[in-house]
């Protein structure tokens, strides 16, 4: 048996195994491994002039952190999306002062979509394992409204108007309606909103309207539980319904005179005549003046009196109905003095 020589020195410590978080596989590794995994480590005592190297191993097994008893902090409301919504989602080990990392620590799903009470589901990733959940609140995505009309600024009595009414904001298809309005006058209620092409819009045909100048509006009609809260309506202001142009009234050539270069000619003493006139579309009353009666009279009913020579201007004026607005024709009379024929 061998005696008298001594074995002193350094042991050295080596790992090999697989790190369960990245995957990979270490071998001979100086520096112990601080992921989960299934590792070895072996002990090394070099030899001398007395002994061998000697060589000790033994696995070991470093197991994922449960996050059971972790702290969750409140989660901020989250606004609708249309889709499932994910918050972020911050969770600490309170007894180790750690903060996980998301994404490498731990994932958050989320079933919930629609407005009201959802449930964070959050599950260990990695060196943690185990389940927590925590509840927050999915509030309605603010919209706008936005209200054209066409035609867009003007149109005739009478005519129809197209409003629509584009919802503004929207990810997918609001379950509200829309109410059109001109002034506290209900145009549509209640409209639904149909979807083209990504657009969600609302429409309405304003029908026969009368004369006037309007303030248009359009409301967003939340439903229950509505995935969205309309902050403006859409408003046209001034829209403006005219009257149609008596365009071509004018004073035309009569039974007793005609209109030679915009001018009716006759002499001192001839016959009263009757004024005429064309193109009147109005229901409105019909008038008549002269610029000088001591030339020339006209009653009410368009008869001219001559009364001397000169020259005036005769005027029809065809006031205003419903539809028309009011016209103007005018003529010149030109009176010319007469012959003194029992003269000598």
């Amino acid at each position: 048996m061998a005696s008298g020589g001594t074995l002193s020195g350094t042991v050295a410590y080596t790992y090999s195994g697989t790190d369960a978080v990245t995957g990979n596989t270490i071998t001979n590794r100086a520096t112990a491994p601080i992921n989960a995994g299934s590792y070895t480590v072996t002990a090394t005592l070099a030899g001398n002039a007395y002994y061998h190297d000697a060589t000790a191993s033994a696995s070991f097994t470093i197991n994922s952190k449960s996050i059971t008893g972790f702290s969750v902090y409140d989660i901020a409301n989250q606004t609708y999306t249309g889709t499932a919504v994910v918050p972020a989602v911050t969770i600490k080990d309170t007894a180790k002062n750690i903060t996980l990392s998301a994404g490498a620590d731990y994932t958050v799903s989320c079933p919930d979509v629609n407005v009201g009470a959802a449930t964070a589901i959050i599950t260990g990733k990695g060196n943690y394992t185990g389940t927590l959940t925590k509840f927050f609140t999915i509030v309605p995505k603010d919209i706008t409204v936005s209200l054209t009309a066409s035609p867009s600024e003007t149109t005739k009595i009478g005519k129809n108007v197209l409003l629509s009414a584009a919802i503004i904001g929207a990810v997918d298809l609001p379950s509200g309606t829309i109410t059109f309005k001109q002034g506290s006058t209900i145009i549509g209620s209640n409209v639904p909103i149909t979807e083209t092409g990504g657009v969600y819009t609302a429409s309405v045909t304003w029908e026969s309207i009368p004369y006037g100048t309007y303030n248009l509006t359009a409301v967003y009609n939340e439903a229950d539980n509505d995935n969205y809260n309309a902050i403006a309506g859409g408003s046209i202001t001034g829209y403006s319904v005219t009257k149609y142009v008596q365009n071509d009234f004018s004073i035309a050539d009569g039974s007793s005179y005609d209109i030679a270069d915009g001018t009716i000619n006759k002499t001192y003493g001839d016959a009263p005549f009757s004024l005429e006139v064309s193109g009147r579309l109005s229901t409105g009353a019909l008038i008549y003046t002269s610029s000088d009666t001591a030339v020339a009279s006209v009653n009410p009913s368009g008869t001219v009196t001559l009364h001397k020579s000169g020259i005036v201007t005769l005027a029809a004026v065809s006031f205003a109905d419903d539809v028309y607005n009011s016209a103007t024709a005018t003529v010149v009379l030109k009176v010319s003095k007469a012959d003194q024929s029992s003269f000598p």
